[in-house]
């Protein structure tokens, strides 16, 4: 009798253990996670000289120590720092964003603000669009209205003795975007709503709200990061979440978004509760890391990704049938131990 009990129990704790790993394997199947490895990415950036992105990019898994631990990642990352700052280089960026209005790099797009500051950029981007329409090209009606309300904001900024100065940096700032093609639909619907409005009264405040969450995240991850953040944003409400979002991740919430992939942003204000190194932590494995994270919870999530538990006790034998017990084997003991209950509850009646 005594037998048959514990054989039942045995059974019966079996059961519960195939029960609760399939339904955690319901939510998330944590087998397949593996760790990017950030260099061929890098390297394929190298090849197309964008110098700034593959920095930022290995720079962000460089945080990790299966990556700064590794002499190829480490070599690499000095390889890209070395060119992206030397002088020839510094300068050819910095002309690059005075000249065009644009670069890949910082101090290029500093350039190209502080020409709109001095009122030279303004007028070369109407110069600009003035040719395109005299030669019968398509003519950016953004750039154009953007930058009559930089001369606006100039004038201002001269007779308020630089009191304008925010306005002009945000207006610089959304003239960059859509050079780098990263000027949100829904910002341009925006424009066109409150243009005449700001004509009319020869006002920035319409457009001011935008500038306050394009100053905190400026603030938080820098000009060019800025430009790639908005770009990211498909409503007016989620550019105030990328503001918080760059308020706790800093510089790296340009990666990490990317990381993150499509809908980046909804998927991190879902974590915003959630420890911020747990986050970065969880991004190593790429998007279906942070999807984990998400599913699972922080503590669930770390059991199973870090070696925390134990050798020997029960969590650490529950956390390798888990990552180790094939999914067909968990079904035919459920199926199996299933059917021996309902066989033995037939045959007592």
């Amino acid at each position: 009798m005594i037998f048959r009990f514990f054989f039942k129990i045995i059974l019966l704790s079996i059961l519960l253990i195939c029960l609760s790993i399939l339904f955690e394997r319901a939510k998330f199947d944590v087998r397949p996670l593996a760790q990017v490895n950030p260099l061929p990415h890098a390297q394929k950036l190298i090849e197309q000289k964008e110098y700034a992105k593959a920095h930022e990019y290995l720079s962000y898994f460089m945080q990790f120590e299966y990556v700064s631990s590794d002499a190829e990642a480490k070599e690499l990352f000095e390889q890209i720092s070395m060119h992206r700052n030397s002088l020839s280089y510094q300068g050819r960026k910095f002309i690059e964003g005075v000249v065009k209005g644009i670069s890949d790099e910082t101090i290029g797009n500093t350039g190209a603000i502080i020409s709109d500051f001095f009122l030279f950029g303004d007028l070369r981007d109407l110069v600009i669009q003035g040719k395109n329409y005299f030669a019968q090209k398509e003519v950016d009606e953004v750039i154009v209205t953007l930058s009559a309300i930089g001369v606006i904001a100039s004038a201002t900024t001269y007779a308020t003795a630089g009191s304008s100065a925010t306005a002009k940096a945000g207006i610089s700032t959304l003239k960059l975007a859509r050079r780098a093609n990263k000027f949100p639909r829904w910002l341009m619907h925006y424009l066109k709503s409150v243009l005449p409005i700001m004509r009319q009264s020869k006002s920035i405040k319409p457009v001011k709200p935008i500038f306050k969450n394009l100053q905190t995240i400026h603030k938080n991850v820098g000009l060019k990061d800025t430009l790639t953040l908005l770009g990211k944003t498909k409503r007016f409400k989620a550019l105030p979440n990328v503001a918080k979002i760059s308020t706790k991740y800093g510089k790296r919430t340009t990666v990490l978004l990317d990381v993150a992939g499509k809908n980046s942003i909804n998927l991190l204000q879902s974590l915003k509760t959630v420890p911020k190194q747990t986050v970065l932590y969880a991004s190593s494995f790429g998007k279906r890391g942070l999807q984990a994270l998400k599913q699972l919870g922080p503590k669930t999530f770390l059991i199973r990704m870090l070696k925390t538990t134990s050798k020997g006790n029960f969590n650490s034998i529950y956390d390798y049938l888990v990552k180790n017990i094939p999914t067909y084997i968990l079904i035919i003991l459920t199926g199996l131990i299933g059917l021996f209950f309902l066989v033995r509850r037939k045959t007592k009646h």
